[in-house]
C-alpha cells in the first residue's frame, strides 16, 4: 500500500510505492517493506548534516533547501526557482533581494558598483564623503565615523 509524503505546508510532495525508493526530492524516500531501508535513511541524515555539500547542486531541490557549493565555497538557498548565495565568511556577494540602484550614487563610479542581488564590489565600500544625516529624512544613507547608517526620520 502506498503512502503520501507531505511538506510542512500540507502539500503532498511524493506518493511512495511499497518496496521502492522515491527520488522526487534530494533525499531518498523508501517505501514500506523496502529491503535494506537503513542505508538510505542514514545517508539522508548525513546529507542533511552536510547541507548537501557537493560541487553539483541538488537535482530536485525544495524551496528553502540549503546547499554547500564546494566548488565556490558558498552556502546557497533554493527559492523555489533558483539558487541564491547566502553571505558566508569571506564571501564577496550575496543574493538577498532587490536593490533600487537609482538611489545609490557616487562621484567616482570605480569606487562602488551595485549589481543585481546586492553584489558590492570595488576598493572602497564605505566612502568618507557620504552626507551627514538629516534626521527628518528617513532612509538616508550616511557615514557616522566609519559606520554606515540609515536615518530613521
Amino acid at each position: 500500500m502506498t503512502y503520501s509524503i507531505n511538506k510542512t505546508d500540507g502539500t503532498i510532495i511524493a506518493v511512495v510505492a511499497d518496496g521502492t525508493i522515491d527520488t522526487t526530492t534530494s533525499l531518498q524516500l523508501p517505501g514500506k517493506l523496502f529491503q535494506n531501508y537503513g542505508e538510505p535513511i542514514n545517508e539522508n541524515l548525513i546529507k542533511l548534516l552536510e547541507n548537501s555539500a557537493s560541487g553539483t547542486e541538488p537535482s530536485a531541490p525544495l524551496a528553502g533547501e540549503l546547499w554547500w557549493d564546494t566548488t565556490n565555497t558558498l552556502l546557497k538557498v533554493y527559492s523555489g526557482s533558483a539558487w541564491s548565495n547566502i553571505v558566508t565568511d569571506g564571501a564577496s556577494s550575496a543574493s538577498i533581494g532587490t536593490l533600487d540602484t537609482n538611489t545609490i550614487s557616487s562621484s567616482d563610479s570605480s569606487q562602488v558598483t551595485i549589481t543585481d542581488g546586492l553584489t558590492v564590489t570595488g576598493a572602497v565600500i564605505m566612502m568618507e564623503n557620504l552626507p551627514t544625516s538629516d534626521p527628518t529624512n528617513s532612509g538616508q544613507l550616511w557615514n557616522d565615523s566609519g559606520t554606515m547608517k540609515v536615518s530613521a526620520g
